[in-house]
């Protein structure tokens, strides 16, 4: 489960897009599936899917141009198909003071936390990837 309460949490790939997408709190248990219910984004086909099949979705183009919330039971990762890119907040050492900017390809996406759901966002947040 994910720390809710805003007291005890720091920047991490939660708030990020809270932050990001200006939600004044983290909806109801702060899970994936809450954050992209509040976002308004839409599911798509790819729903629970092993970490190595997203990894060919985005190697392959499968996935159509637009924006989208990608994540599982621990992590959230901001994806923007058109420039294949995938943008996550963690505190993993070699990281741009958390930030990492990645191509979506390359990133490995681990299965240990459960399967990957791609949401795609509302075109309103499309300005917030330029």
């Amino acid at each position: 489960m994910l720390e809710c309460n805003v007291a005890f949490r720091g920047f991490d790939c939660t708030t990020f897009p809270q932050v990001l997408f200006e939600l004044q709190e983290l909806p109801k248990k702060g899970t994936g599936s809450d954050l992209a219910d509040a976002l308004e984004a839409k599911k798509c086909e790819h729903e629970n899917i092993p970490g190595d099949d997203l990894k060919g979705r985005f190697i392959g183009r499968k996935i159509p141009a637009g924006y989208y919330i990608v994540f599982n039971n621990a992590h959230f990762v901001l994806y923007d198909a058109t420039k294949q890119k995938l943008y996550e907040f963690n505190k993993e050492k070699n990281t741009l003071g958390g930030f990492r900017e990645t191509n979506a390809g390359e990133r490995t996406m681990a299965t240990n936390s459960g399967g990957w759901s791609v949401r795609k966002l509302p075109d309103i947040y499309a300005p917030k990837f330029a």
